[in-house]
């Protein structure tokens, strides 16, 4: 009899639907000149300018439009920055600096502007000024002049919303004050200073991630560290836990808030995690393989657009994560059903999760899964047995794509 039983719930799992929420890979065979996207910004509905070591490419939800060295007067085709302000494009490439205005690209190099080629990183400031990090200096663009501050190594810049500039200037960020060291330095529009730190005794890397609402992060330094740092003036890194489903030996590379939401990117395990708070469990998103890099994430409050090293991932701004779990109340039994493939269990609680009564605390089940098998090769009759762990699995819950892999 229970065997019976256990067959009837799995047939009640797999009649459970998932709401259909289509998902994109676009690559070179869609139109990109690279699947190696550096940057992307989005400049409205349906506007969406990418950055790569192939050119800069506009998109318009329909087909994708790229200038290079080859049609324009761009000094380099590997762009690797970029910010749009009032519908003008800013770029950085290994070249130098580069403004487009829609019509022609104007660019600026040692010989007529900036302090080095090689530029770290930039920024905008609100009134639409453009500044930029190197290892020679800080500059600020106004659109027409150059000013610059020599000297000041910077690897990341950053400005908040109050217009403070903020730069670091070592490849990670650490707090030894025996150690007599400047780890970054803030300009508050007159002069340049370096304020106490907060205290923490973490290590971060050295690169800011920004959100559309002005809220600051720093990713840890090391490997499998699970949280990272908002940024209070003056230099307060709070220190926010990452908790995710699963235990992941991973450090986090990338973050970013949209609508309220956290998104991260993880490399060597599912690589995109949502968080719906900033402290509210992560959960894997299976939208592109492992040991995929996110660059950029955008939206126009109807897609979301993510840059990756394997091309652009475009999906619906509302996307809902499948419920993983669910709790069927059939006939006086309660059971619990994880579509990972873990039956009758509680994962997160570590409890019994098949109650007979219903309600009665009384378990026939602690756990059961599900075994998949393929036939490998119909000459030799050979199977392939794939056991339904709750971590190691082959097949997971997941949004409907344009490719194969998901």
């Amino acid at each position: 009899m229970l065997k019976k039983l256990c067959y009837i719930f799995l047939l009640l799992t797999l009649s459970i639907p998932l709401e259909a929420q289509n998902w994109s890979l676009f690559t070179k065979q869609h139109g990109l000149p690279s699947n190696n996207l550096n940057d992307l910004f989005v400049d409205g509905p349906n506007r969406v300018w990418i950055a790569s070591d192939s050119g800069l490419t506009f998109y318009d939800g329909q087909s994708f439009l790229t200038y290079n060295k080859t049609n324009s007067n761009l000094p380099s085709n590997n762009i690797k920055e970029l910010e749009v302000v009032n519908g003008e494009v800013f770029l950085i490439s290994d070249s130098g600096f580069s403004t487009y205005n829609g019509r022609t690209f104007t660019n600026y190099n040692e010989q007529n502007g900036l302090l080095q080629n090689r530029i770290n990183s930039m920024a905008v400031d609100t009134s639409g000024h453009i500044w930029l990090a190197a290892n020679a200096g800080v500059s600020k663009f106004n659109g027409v002049t150059f000013s610059h501050d020599s000297g000041r190594t910077a690897k990341d810049i950053v400005v908040d919303d109050s217009n403070r500039v903020y730069i670091l200037r070592y490849t990670v960020v650490f707090n030894i004050p025996t150690a007599g060291l400047t780890v970054y330095e803030m300009f508050d529009g007159q002069s340049w200073s370096s304020p106490p730190m907060g205290y923490f005794a973490d290590y971060y890397r050295s690169q800011f991630y920004k959100s559309s609402n002005g809220k600051i992060f720093l990713m840890p330094s090391g490997g499998g560290n699970q949280f990272y740092a908002e940024l209070h003036y003056p230099f307060n890194l709070r220190k926010r836990p990452i908790n995710t489903e699963s235990t992941v030996n991973r450090t986090p590379r990338f973050m970013k808030e949209i609508n309220g939401e956290r998104w991260m990117n993880y490399w060597g395990v599912t690589s995109i995690y949502r968080s719906l708070t900033k402290d509210s469990t992560y959960q894997p998103m299976y939208l592109t393989p492992v040991n995929v890099n996110v660059k950029e994430m955008g939206t126009d409050n109807s897609f979301i657009y993510i840059s990756t090293d394997q091309g652009l991932l475009v999906g619906p701004a509302n996307y809902q994560t499948p419920q993983i779990r669910k709790i069927l109340d059939i006939n006086t039994i309660d059971a619990g059903i994880n579509i990972n493939g873990a039956l009758f269990h509680n994962y997160t609680s570590g409890r019994a999760s098949f109650g007979y009564p219903a309600d009665s605390n009384l378990h026939l089940i602690n756990a059961a899964n599900i075994q998949l098998g393929i036939k490998r090769d119909s000459s030799q009759g050979t199977f392939r047995i794939f056991p339904e762990e709750i971590i190691e699995q082959s097949y997971v819950g997941g949004p409907y794509h344009n490719t194969n892999q998901f």
